[in-house]
Formats: structure tokens, sequence, C-alpha cells
């Protein structure tokens, strides 16, 4: 049995339970404190073996706690779930009025009003779990696959359910889907990886956060390319990938700014046979990389520094080298 409690770092005083007592095989599964530390979070098979739902309570335990979702469909749960960044409502995904259609709900984080259903999807679509909420928390952005089962689009929805959702992601090809997506710091743009024009071929896209603009392509990749993984840079100017896209399974960094009005450029120097860039990347303000690679010989990793010649207090040579073995 596995329940929730809250203890000083210090150790100054003895730990507080925050949940209800369970029994039998009962066991809080997850939780999330609010930002502003005033409230968590949990899931939990409060009720029912089995049937996961979502609770709050005070983060000092001073009042009992509160469930936030509606009512569950028989084979209903609650599975995924984030706060808002201002800390005064929940956002989460369950098949709660009907069975294995994952929606997205939003709720007031004090359990003070019933959630507010954002998706309506058909039984057998989800939203994917990496939903995200923006900065101004009046958005949701997630993946999903209202249309065809395991074909995931991109969308936005508002929280406070006053239009319907809006896809981002451009028309996919068949058996396209969007993979994975991420919010710039400035909130302008969406990054999303997808195989949108090619099957198989993962590229990176743009598109405004706003809906504002169509969405546009990043890089364009041959046959047997793909990105594999990519973060935005803090000053939310370019994009910095890794993608086999000079030769089969030879993983190199990229980047190419989120507005596409340039061409991709190459950040590592030549790799030998069988080196490849890692992904523990470091984007970092004023178009700063680090990088790990076997880039002087294979297997040997060293740190290396992409500085942007651009940057006028950055004069250096690119890329420099810092040896850690």
């Amino acid at each position: 049995m596995i329940e929730l409690y809250r203890v000083p770092i210090d150790g100054s005083a003895p730990p507080v339970k925050l949940n209800v007592p369970l029994f039998g095989q009962r066991d809080v599964d997850a939780f999330r404190v609010s930002p502003d530390g005033g409230r968590v979070v949990y899931l939990a098979d409060l009720d029912v073996n089995g049937k996961v739902e979502l609770f709050s309570v005070p983060s000092d335990g001073s009042a009992p706690p509160v469930k936030l979702n509606g009512v569950l469909v028989a084979g209903g749960d609650v599975t995924e779930f984030v706060f808002t960044p201002d800390s005064t409502r929940v956002v989460y995904s369950a098949d709660q009025d009907l069975n294995t259609a994952q929606d997205l709900y939003c709720v007031p984080a004090d359990g003070s009003a019933l959630p507010l259903r954002l998706t309506v999807l058909p039984a057998g679509a989800q939203v994917a779990a990496d939903f995200q909420i923006g900065a101004d928390g009046l958005h949701a952005f997630y993946r999903a696959d209202p249309a065809t089962s395991t074909v995931f689009e991109l969308f936005r929805a508002p929280l406070d359910g006053s239009s319907s959702p809006l896809a981002l992601s451009g028309a996919l090809i068949a058996g396209g889907s969007v993979t994975a997506f991420a919010l710039s710091p400035d909130q302008s743009r969406l990054v999303y990886l997808a195989d949108q024009r090619a099957d198989d071929v993962v590229e990176p896209f743009s598109v405004p956060a706003d809906a504002g603009g169509p969405a546009v392509a990043l890089d364009v990749l041959p046959a047997l390319g793909d990105v594999s993984s990519f973060q935005i840079d803090p000053d939310s100017l370019h994009v910095v990938y890794l993608a086999d896209r000079n030769a089969d399974d030879v993983l190199e960094l990229f980047r190419a700014p989120l507005d596409a009005s340039a061409a991709p450029e190459r950040l590592n120097r030549a790799l030998p046979p069988g080196g490849n860039v890692q992904a523990d990347i470091a984007t970092l303000a004023g178009g700063r990389v680090l990088y790990r690679a076997d880039q002087e010989s294979d297997e040997v990793f060293e740190l290396f520094a992409f500085l942007d010649m651009d940057d006028p207090l950055l004069p250096a040579p690119v890329p420099t080298r810092t040896v850690i073995r």
C-alpha cells in the first residue's frame, strides 16, 4: 500500500499523511505539487480498487482531500494531469464519459466547480499523455487521434471551453503521425515531429501557437532519415535536433530557425566512422549548444561547445572542445 505524506526537508517535524486512509490493494499512484506549493493533486484508487481517480488536498494537510474528476463510466480511469501555471486549475485526461475515449478536462484545483470537458473523442481515441498548458493558462496543447486510431495530430483547445479544438499540424500522408512537440519559451510557436510528408521519415515542423498561420517544414530529410530528438533554444529563435540526415543511423546535430527563414545547418564537425552525437544536448542563450560526441575518435566521447558566430560577444571558433573522459 502506497500512501502520500508531507514532511519538512530538515526533519523538524514528523510526516503528515495527506490522503484519507486506504485499505486492501489500493494505492496512491502519482502526485504533483502546485506551482505555488499550496496544493497536492494525486491519483488513487480510493473508492473502488483499480479505478484510478483524481484528488486534491492542501499541501499542509489542513483540510481533507476532495475528488476533482466527475463520475467515471464503467471501466473509466484518470490517467494524467497537470496544473495550470497559476495553480488555480488542473487539466486531466480520462475516459470519464465514454470508456476507452481518453478526453481532456479542466477543473478548479480546489474542487469548487465541476470539471469542464475540453475534447469529445470517439471510443478508442485518446489524448496523448504529453499535453501541455500555455504559460498564460488559456490553452491546452495536445496530440490526439480523433480520426484514425494511432494517427496523432496536434491540437490546441481553450481551457474555458469557449470554442472547439483547432488542429495545428498540417495534413498528414497515409500512415503519418505527430510523434512529439514542444512550445517555444516565448510561447509564440510550437515545434513538432511528424512523418507528415513521407511515411516513416520523421521531420521537424513549426506552427504559430495562436493558429495564425500554417505549419512549415524546418528540414527535408532523405528517405532513410529521421529526427530522433530536439530542443528549442532559450531565445526562441532556433530548434536544435539530432538526425541521421547525411547518412543512415549516423546521428548528427543540426539547427534551423523556427520560422524556416533559413536552411538548416550542421553544428558538429565531420564524424569518424562509427561516430555519433549523443542525445544529452544542452541549448543555451546566445546560440550556444553543448553536446557530447565521439567526434574525434570512435567510442571516445568528449564534450563540445558550438558558439554562434553571429553573437558579437562570442568571437570564438566553432565548435570548441572540452574533453571529458
